[in-house]
């Protein structure tokens, strides 16, 4: 919730389920319909997020509709890979996580508020070099010296090209 004001803040319209979804709404129309009207998605990776289908579900209908992935850790990486289901660990392989498990949260915050709105084009002129990748779902993107995003920095792929993650944390 707290990462929901600060996108918010920053002049974003914000979907949750939790919010939108009342008694007697047909709840699977509705998400579908939020996730293919999103101009980004940002998908929370938790290790709960495992035992959920349907977040399973909308990043797979995300994905086969080329939304552009922001994906957001808040738990340990390690543990959020183990738990994460193989579709997800495929979609996700191309898309550099921010990291969240620090304490320096304003900051990454601020770094995915930035590259959401230099993504969808209201950054400015000079952060539209290289807008060609960025009409893609996959794009190189780096947030901090951390074991997860060295490691992820070592997987990230352009356009659809489809490595495994590797099971061992890369050491550079």
């Amino acid at each position: 919730r707290w990462l929901v004001k600060q996108l918010r803040n920053a002049g974003f319209s914000v979907w949750m389920d939790e919010e939108a979804l009342v008694g007697g709404t047909p709840s699977l129309e509705a998400i579908a319909q939020a996730v293919c009207s999103a101009e980004v998605i940002v998908p929370i990776l938790s290790v709960k997020r495992g035992e959920s289908t349907w977040c399973t579900d909308e990043l797979g209908l995300a994905y086969s509709n080329r939304k552009r992935l922001f994906p957001v850790l808040i738990d340990g990486f390690s543990d959020v890979q183990s738990a994460l289901s193989f579709s997800d660990r495929m979609i996700l392989n191309g898309v550099q996580w921010e990291n969240f498990t620090g304490d320096d949260r304003d900051a990454r915050a601020q770094a995915l508020i930035d590259n959401i709105q230099q993504a969808i084009g209201r950054g400015d002129a000079a952060s539209q070099a290289g807008s060609e990748v960025l009409s893609s779902p996959f794009w190189t993107r780096h947030f901090g010296d951390d074991e997860a995003s060295r490691l992820l920095d070592a997987t990230v792929v352009s356009r659809l090209c489809w490595p495994t993650l590797p099971s061992e944390p890369f050491t550079a």
